[in-house]
């Protein structure tokens, strides 16, 4: 699966191909049809550095449902390299770091959203992302078993 990017800039998942760095601007609207997670991460976060640990469960557990990007900066807007990155920050109004931003997108609009801030037990997050918007995991990851129990 790859490590977690860490150099600025705005990053798609490929499954079998891994983290792509994308050129165009990532905004709610330019988002394509159906589930989208959004990880905005700084670098210089210790919480996100927590996050990233458990983000290869996280992939494992949506990517078969769910297209998964990675905007990651130094700091926020203030000290971020990349002006895609720069600009997603702004477009998805984030604040808080790190935030798991999920959407489901019909239609070119977004039926629903959720953030989600800080570092959520895997099963915390599985919870929170069925109970608010009905998305269950592909499979269960046997790793993220043996950390809940």
């Amino acid at each position: 699966m790859g490590e977690i990017p860490t150099e600025d800039g705005v990053y798609l998942f490929e499954p079998g191909r891994g983290w792509l760095k994308l050129a165009t601007l990532l905004t709610p609207s330019s988002l394509k049809n159906g589930i989208s997670m959004i990880y905005f991460k700084n670098n210089w976060c210790v919480p996100c550095r927590v996050l990233d640990l458990k983000m290869p469960d996280i992939i494992r557990m949506y990517s078969c449902k769910a297209s998964l990007y990675v905007v990651t900066c130094k700091w926020f807007t203030s000290l971020c390299l990349d002006t895609v990155a720069r600009r997603a920050f702004q477009a998805f109004k984030v604040t808080d770091s790190p935030t798991l931003w999920w959407a489901i997108v019909s239609g070119g609009r977004i039926v629903k959203e959720v953030r989600i801030a800080g570092v959520p037990s895997i099963a915390e997050l599985r919870k929170y992302v069925s109970d608010n918007l009905g998305i269950r995991p592909c499979r269960a990851s046997s790793r993220s078993q043996a950390r809940e129990s």
